[in-house]
């Protein structure tokens, strides 16, 4: 084979100063032109397979844990209780935007429901207060003996009252919870408060209308156990009430007690107006914090 020898015009290849090697070889192989591509892409091959073992799936991790995404809870929603002798109560809750300071549950009057709380509710949530409005056993969607609706729905509703507390501990309330109730629902918020079994998970009572001794329901006997923040709203002349509120304020030994009496003869929610339900959402919000 012809040796052209060194060619004019074209540079001289050095050698390695440290090596001495010639560049382009591997040791004394030269590289051909096929041999370098073929050299650079078994490098960047075995890089890229080191640097995919050094990045480990989560999900290939038995020992990584893995969020939940956590559900948001709906600003207004029909929520079922089920109580402990057997009733199916339904209830309306809702919500303000942002964290609530508090939840309130309100207790509808004799033939009403938990919708007659609908302007109470709304002014609450404005004041970022939760209300849970609930139709006690016999009255509204409630479900249970069919004997007992209407004129002969039971007149105690303890357990009903307990399921809706239960609610509110489980769904973070514990420590911030209100009653509010109107006539009978005013007298089982009363009794319920002020049983030893309960009076730790209430904070504060709001009472419309509240009777001395409803059918059943002495409230004068668990004011005299009540020490907690305790409004009455009622109108001076409430035949049905009667002197319920003046003997329940008498007899409760609260250090926290706002009266608001109107001189009507207006019962229970039939008070509601833009002024008791400023007074009422004032009184919760100092109240549940």
């Amino acid at each position: 084979m012809r040796s052209f020898g060194r060619m004019a015009g074209l540079p001289t290849i050095n050698r390695n100063k440290l090596t001495g090697q010639t560049p382009g070889k591997i040791g004394n192989r030269p590289l051909s032109g096929r041999t370098m591509p073929f050299a650079a892409g078994v490098l960047l091959a075995t890089l890229a397979f080191t640097g995919c073992k050094d990045r480990v799936d989560p999900r290939d991790n038995p020992n990584t844990p893995v969020k939940t995404p956590v559900p948001q809870e709906q600003p207004e929603a029909q929520v079922s209780l089920s109580t402990k002798d057997g009733w199916t109560i339904y209830g309306d809750i809702l919500r303000p935007i942002e964290r609530p300071l508090g939840a309130v549950i309100l207790l509808h009057q004799r033939g009403g429901s938990a919708a007659d709380w609908k302007l109470l509710s709304e002014g609450l949530r404005k004041a970022g207060i939760a209300s849970f409005a609930i139709d006690q056993r016999g009255a509204g969607r409630s479900i249970g003996a069919k004997s007992e609706t209407g004129d002969k729905a039971p007149w105690l509703t303890t357990d009903d009252i307990e399921a809706a507390v239960k609610y509110l501990k489980d769904h973070g309330y514990r420590g911030h919870i209100g009653i509010v109730g109107a006539s009978y629902g005013a007298n089982n918020a009363l009794i319920y408060a002020g049983s030893t079994a309960h009076m730790l998970d209430i904070q504060a009572l709001s009472l419309f209308s509240p009777g001395a001794d409803y059918p059943g329901l002495d409230a004068v006997a668990a004011a005299r156990n009540w020490r907690g923040p305790l409004q009455i709203v009622y109108g001076r002349n409430d035949t049905v009430a009667g002197l319920g509120p003046l003997n329940i304020r008498e007899n409760s030994p609260s250090h926290d007690k706002v009266i608001n009496q109107f001189d009507n003869e207006k019962h229970g929610t039939e008070l509601l107006d833009s002024e008791t339900v400023d007074s009422c959402v004032v009184f919760f919000g100092r109240t549940l914090k």
